[in-house]
């Protein structure tokens, strides 16, 4: 199937609205992100973390921890919130990590009703990691391809391993055709807003190498997202100000290699933090925290002056939630 990004396609509002109020009503979060590691293989052009020499950012690179990978489930585990779907990524490429395969299985045990979710550059994505991702547990692969100019993919993400990349993805296609397992497989590319020198060629090129297989299959899909802009150091005068209200902390929780957990998985400035797992409180301390609370109130109220990330974010998605802001106001408290 080729697709449009969920968040971006405007068929699907008033099911992730009522989605985000079932969610809040019965103590779930949608999506946790859990970062094995915000150490990175690439330096992309679109991704200030990695790329950007001249912010000094508050979060650091980093690999996760075994232990603090296990703390975490087992926190989560026992929270009285339910997770629909766990996500490995964040700021960085979960492939760094050499214990990926592991900590995919230790969420597999302790989250046993979550989907898992891996979210990957692909240059990494070997058929042996594959397939040792797919026993672990990982039920959704995303694969960037943004382009297949081998120029530009040097330009935009500073590597000439392109044909690395296309080979990893077509193993793993292979494999997903010629075994049973429901594995999904996302190959993702970007529709351009002319942020980061990719052109609609590129993603038009994608779409087209892959469109056979992603129409004939039920297991394999060409994801098309919408290009955005980073927020960090100086994006004020890039980016205007926006008060409209973000759906995104309204239904994740994002869990940094190092403990630290912010109420977006866009926060790499820690603009957003809400707390910190192993320093005294718990996930559901967390998620019930004035923190987050304070942060969708903000939402709520169309007044962003104090959260500069959300204020200067263009990565919203097609949901505005101003119409039911009462009705989630009842749901989170209205922090009296």
């Amino acid at each position: 199937m080729i697709r449009k990004d969920h968040g971006s396609n405007e068929d699907n509002i008033d099911y992730r609205i009522q989605n985000i109020l079932t969610a809040l009503r019965e103590q779930r979060i949608i999506s946790l992100f859990i970062e094995p590691a915000s150490a990175c293989n690439l330096k992309c052009n679109f991704c200030d973390f990695q790329y950007r020499d001249d912010v000094a950012f508050l979060k650091q690179k980093g690999i996760m921890k075994l232990d603090t990978f296990t703390s975490i489930i087992d926190d989560v585990r026992r929270s009285k919130y339910s997770i629909d779907q766990v996500n490995f990524f964040l700021h960085g490429e979960s492939l760094v990590n050499k214990r990926l395969p592991e900590m995919v299985a230790i969420a597999r045990t302790g989250l046993p009703s979550s989907r898992l979710r891996l979210t990957t550059n692909g240059e990494l994505l070997t058929l042996p990691k594959f397939k040792a991702l797919v026993e672990a547990g990982i039920d959704e692969f995303t694969v960037s391809v943004d382009t297949l100019s081998l120029e530009r993919y040097k330009d935009i993400k500073k590597s000439d391993r392109l044909p690395k990349l296309l080979a990893n993805v077509d193993d793993a296609v292979a494999h997903i055709a010629t075994h049973s397992s429901p594995v999904q497989f996302n190959i993702k590319c970007v529709e351009p807003r002319g942020f980061h020198g990719l052109e609609h060629e590129d993603s038009n090129s994608v779409i087209e190498r892959f469109r056979s297989v992603a129409e004939s299959s039920d297991r394999v899909h060409v994801h098309i997202c919408n290009e955005f802009s980073w927020y960090s150091d100086g994006k004020e005068q890039e980016i205007p100000k926006i008060n409209k209200p973000c759906e995104m902390p309204f239904y994740q929780i994002a869990i940094n290699y190092d403990g630290v957990v912010s109420a977006c998985c866009l926060d790499i400035t820690y603009n957003l933090v809400i707390g910190k797992i192993g320093d005294g409180q718990s996930f559901d301390d967390i998620v019930e925290s004035r923190a987050l609370k304070d942060i969708r109130l903000a939402h709520l109220s169309g007044d962003l002056e104090s959260l500069p990330a959300c204020q200067h974010c263009d990565s919203r998605t097609v949901v505005d939630v101003t119409g039911h802001a009462e009705r989630i106001r009842e749901l989170i408290g209205r922090g009296d």
